[in-house]
């Protein structure tokens, strides 16, 4: 049997793999006497063992390493424990069966509370669009920076009218990119998921309660800016959360429920466009309603246990587990496995973060490893590759997770806002995905459907369409949104992330000519527009509308997620304040505004498709987060490694990265 690595020697091989990109599974090649003293080590942290039974979470430690026999069935398989203790009861069976088979049933009472949370939010969010676009009909005319012709069309009063209504509609947009998107890190990362949501929710409510008391542009302007922080904030949090929560066989349906919720807001909204209609004021002040029932429910789900793990609070996070999943057996699988994770990604990117030799990561020389590092400072790696060691137990025990310590000085430089949004250009594990999930943002504002979603109002107007027409067909349009997003939750893990995107902008292109040719054509009526429209959203709602916040919450490792989703966020939301600015002047400049405007957007949509192809890749099967990690960069496209080698390159030699073991694979 190979003897285990010094902690000098193991540091250099996870070094070796880690500039590659590749992060590996921690438990893949862990023997089970070294899996059994990390376990018993993992038991004495934080007070653990007042909630969890040893003799549980080494069942679910074992399932952690090898949760499928060869037959694909869920197995515990360890020396250390009885035959009696390695079989399953009924009611460990069931449950394992419905997570395997990914069936609703097997959702807890708190985890549908977790989802019908961020449901609220998604909620929040769509409301908030929406609520614009109908009173995009009158603020102008009553504040002063436009007038209606004797035609209907809009004319404004100024040279820089179309300027001013077009920072209005851009500024929650652009205030979510510059400052919602990224405040949520600092605030997730210190006070956890919950609190972020709160923080979004009270944004939520402010804003449109401002705006309904607004007299002038420049006012409602600085409330949509307010409104815009909690969108960017909520938009941050809610996909994290929900990934952070979800069993790994429905996670994909689950998250689709965002751009479905989404949608629901959207069409909220424009139903209260219709109710409202000619009053502004109460149009865009309603957005305040869903905001009120997403804060009382942030008050009781339950924290996400990927982030207590991450704070050293793994009593908490046991405990949470408990009431997401259906036994205590599935339970304390995840625990270990999302501790043994975190482990390999705080050894990595802490020591990349604090730029220190391996000497120090380790604790100092390698025979004072023993006495280093007593405040709860991670060497878990270290104690665990020191089998032989007299007090190896003793000192997994004392040193416990480097994630717990709350008064030291490597955790405050973790929380170095700046050094975590470098690192993901630094590392080519977390470049890879910072490339990914930008271009799937950038794809959602490029395939054109947001021009719709935004200024649908004042372009239907302006191509001769009735007042209450427009509200209506903009309220069909929410209503096709809504059914049609619903059908990503079958075919998102059907046909995969990537195929599903590529196909919905591919089919899009199309509609957007189609739309733009007969928009400009002189009496055109609404019953020709419509089909086009509802087809071209039904395209879109399952692939460009549901799959970029799905991924981008998916792909960052744990320590790099806040700042990762905040930075794909903030691209998504500076597109989208680009195109409600820029829009209006565009069109208004053009002969034949609308073909040329969407022929533009039906050019970028295809210049999207081609980027997801060559940019982007997702896994072929449901898998834990994890898992995701693991193999992520193995789904990198190969064709572009020759052309662009600093982002796709794989290179030799590789290692198992395991945090107690190491070898050449």
């Amino acid at each position: 049997m190979t003897a285990n690595p010094t902690p000098r020697s193991l540091f250099e091989n996870l070094s070796a793999n880690f500039k590659n990109g590749l992060i590996d599974s921690p438990l893949r090649n862990l023997n089970d006497a070294t899996l059994e003293r990390d376990i018993e080590a993992f038991h004495t942290l934080d007070n653990l063992n007042d909630v969890l039974d040893l003799t549980l979470l080494k069942r679910g430690g074992s399932m952690a390493r090898n949760p499928n026999d060869e037959n694909g069935d869920s197995c515990i398989d360890a020396s250390f424990l009885t035959e009696e203790e390695q079989a399953f009861t009924d009611i460990e069976s069931a449950a394992l069966r419905r997570e395997s088979a990914g069936t609703i049933k097997g959702l807890t009472k708190d985890l549908f509370i977790v989802f019908a949370t961020c449901a609220m939010g998604a909620v929040v969010q769509g409301w908030g669009q929406e609520s614009i676009v109908g009173a995009n009909l009158y603020w102008p005319l009553d504040l002063g920076i436009a007038t209606k012709s004797e035609d209907g069309r809009f004319v404004g009063t100024s040279d820089n009218s179309l300027m001013y209504f077009g920072l209005v509609n851009a500024m929650p947009y652009f205030a979510a990119s510059v400052l919602g998107a990224w405040v949520s890190d600092p605030i997730t990362d210190i006070w956890g998921r919950r609190s972020a949501l709160l923080f979004a929710g009270g944004f939520s409510i402010v804003g449109p309660i401002g705006a309904y008391y607004c007299n002038s542009w420049y006012s409602l302007l600085i409330c949509r800016f307010i409104q815009g922080i909690g969108m960017g904030a909520k938009s941050s949090v809610v996909p994290i959360l929900e990934s952070e929560v979800s069993p790994p066989k429905l996670r994909g349906r689950l998250l689709v429920s965002w751009q479905t919720f989404v949608a629901m807001g959207i069409f909220l909204g424009a139903c209260a466009n219709c109710t409202f209609h000619g009053q502004w004021r109460l149009q865009i002040g309603s957005a305040f309603i869903p905001a009120v029932p997403l804060l009382c429910l942030c008050y009781v789900i339950p924290e996400s246990p990927r982030w207590l793990m991450k704070k050293g609070k793994y009593r908490k996070a046991y405990l949470s587990l408990k009431r997401l999943r259906e036994t205590p057996l599935q339970a304390a699988r995840d625990l270990y496995l999302i501790y043994s994770q975190l482990k390999v990604e705080t050894l990595l990117f802490e020591n990349n973060l604090t730029g220190e030799r391996p000497g120090n990561l380790f604790g100092g020389d390698e025979n004072q490893n023993q006495n280093q590092n007593k405040n709860g400072v991670q060497n878990g790696a270290q104690n665990n590759t020191q089998n032989d060691s007299e007090n190896g137990d003793q000192n997994s025990t004392q040193n416990g997770d480097r994630t717990g310590n709350k008064n030291g000085d490597k955790t405050k430089q973790r929380r170095d806002f700046w050094r975590r949004v470098r690192q993901l250009f630094t590392i080519p594990r977390n470049f890879r995905a910072v490339v990914a999930s930008c271009v799937a943002m950038s794809s959602q504002q490029f395939s054109g459907f947001n021009v719709f979603a935004f200024l649908a109002t004042s372009i239907l107007v302006n191509s001769g369409i009735g007042e209450m027409t427009n509200l209506e067909i903009t309220l069909g349009l929410a209503l096709t949104n809504v059914i049609f997003s619903a059908t990503a939750y079958i075919l998102v893990d059907r046909l995969g992330r990537r195929t599903l995107l590529i196909s919905s902008l591919a089919l899009m292109f199309p509609f957007l000519l189609l739309c733009g040719h007969y928009l400009d054509v002189e009496g055109v009526t609404w019953r020709t527009l419509v089909p086009l429209l509802v087809v071209y959203t039904a395209i879109y709602s399952p692939g460009a509308g549901a799959i970029p916040f799905m991924y981008s919450s998916e792909v960052f490792p744990l320590v790099h997620r806040e700042a990762g989703m905040s930075l794909a966020c903030a691209v998504n939301f500076g597109l989208a304040g680009l195109l409600a600015l820029l829009t209006p002047l565009y069109s208004t400049s053009l002969i034949n505004n609308n073909l040329k405007l969407l022929g533009a957007f039906a050019g970028l949509d295809a210049s999207a498709a081609i980027m997801v192809w060559l940019f982007m890749r997702s896994p072929p099967e449901a898998m834990s987060l994890e898992e995701m990690n693991v193999r992520l960069p193995f789904f990198l496209p190969s064709p572009m490694s020759n052309l662009i080698p600093c982002i796709f390159a794989d290179e030799s030699p590789r290692y198992s990265l395991s945090i107690f073991s190491a070898r050449p694979l």
